[in-house]
């Protein structure tokens, strides 16, 4: 196990009016006692881990990965983007479709958020 890793997740905090979740963030790999399954609805298991700094779950949905990753911006409603990662934006018949540097892998970009991110536009990129 390399100590100096760490793991981003959901802090679990138990009190008297039940299980709710914490604050998003990371904890040590190292300091991890166990992991179990926990069941936060029925027939759904995730893991639980049991740390020296709390007990961590997964982080389920973009909204909690948003407030781990503020560095990342939300260009449509289901990504969070690196715009360091970003090469060029190209508007097609299609969409707005967001290409990465070196890479063939894309995602999509709200058509409102254009106006945010022009000096992306595939004319405006020199590399192209």
């Amino acid at each position: 196990m390399v100590d100096h890793k760490e793991i981003f997740g959901i802090q679990i905090l138990e009190g008297t009016e039940g299980t709710q979740m914490g604050k998003a963030g990371f904890f040590c790999v190292k300091d991890i006692l166990f992991i179990d399954l926990w069941e936060p609805k029925k027939n759904y298991r995730v893991p639980r881990f049991h740390t020296r700094s709390g007990v961590y779950t997964v982080a389920l949905t973009l909204e909690s990965c948003r407030l781990g990753f503020p560095n990342l911006v939300s260009l449509d409603n289901g990504n969070l983007v690196n715009l360091d990662q970003v090469d060029y934006i190209d508007p097609t018949a299609f969409g707005i479709i967001v290409r990465f540097k070196g890479t063939n892998i894309t995602t999509s970009m709200a058509q409102y958020k254009e106006k945010h991110f022009k000096h992306l536009l595939k004319e405006n990129n020199n590399s192209n």
